[in-house]
């Protein structure tokens, strides 16, 4: 599937990562355009352009299944890091900001990833952001929802259930089908806690998200 795919530049999405922490500011994603592959081009808190580093925004995340449901029912908090030139002189600060709401599901920027896509196209990131919210909130027919059909919905069931809690992360790619007229391949990163085992996984979910002759959007398969 890839290679019949037309790859679309995410600018500013695959940069809020964690248990629900988001990156709120201008950030690039292209490793070509930063000094090193630990920066990333980002915009500091009073307007100056600058990097940030990965390896900062990484520092708290949980290392082991203890931890990461030990933070997931921790307070969230707003947090400074450093923002650096290209020699890694330190000349500002970034705003980590942290999502309190488990409504939003995820600490993915979708509005930024909407002004990737044709306008015609957006309303394929509605279609994901409920499925996403629905797999957090536990909510099985907002989940259901989302799919062309109930045969579908019911093999895909796999994914659902009241002993997973997800956190969503970052959209990977968003891929348009070059054969399959009005489908969009999205792909989503974030982790998956099995409450039953407590054990954390990291998960990838490439969505197809494909418009009918009707105009409505469904969900075609997610793998």
């Amino acid at each position: 599937m890839k290679s019949n795919s037309q790859k679309l530049t995410i600018v500013g999405v695959a940069l809020a990562l964690g248990l629900g922490a988001g990156v709120y500011g201008l950030a690039a994603t292209s490793a070509d355009t930063s000094p090193s592959k630990d920066l990333v081009a980002a915009i500091g808190v009073d307007g100056k352009e600058g990097y940030i580093k990965t390896s900062d925004m990484n520092q708290d995340l949980p290392q082991t299944p203890e931890e990461a449901i030990q933070s997931m029912n921790e307070p969230k908090v707003d947090k400074y890091i450093n923002l650096y030139d290209s020699n890694e002189n330190i000349i500002g600060k970034f705003l980590l900001e942290s999502s309190e709401d488990s409504n939003t599901a995820m600490a993915i920027d979708l509005k930024l990833a909407k002004n990737t896509l044709k306008e015609s196209d957006r309303p394929a990131l509605d279609i994901l952001e409920e499925n996403l919210i629905a797999l957090v909130q536990h909510d099985h027919e907002l989940y259901r929802s989302g799919f062309v059909d109930d045969q579908l919905a019911d093999a895909l069931n796999f994914y659902y259930g009241e002993q997973f809690q997800y956190k969503f992360s970052s959209i990977e790619s968003i891929e348009k089908h070059q054969s399959i007229k009005n489908q969009l391949h999205i792909t989503v990163l974030g982790e998956r806690l099995d409450t039953t085992t407590d054990s954390v996984e990291q998960v990838r979910m490439m969505y197809a998200i494909r418009q009918s002759e009707q105009g409505d959007w469904d969900i075609y398969t997610i793998d």
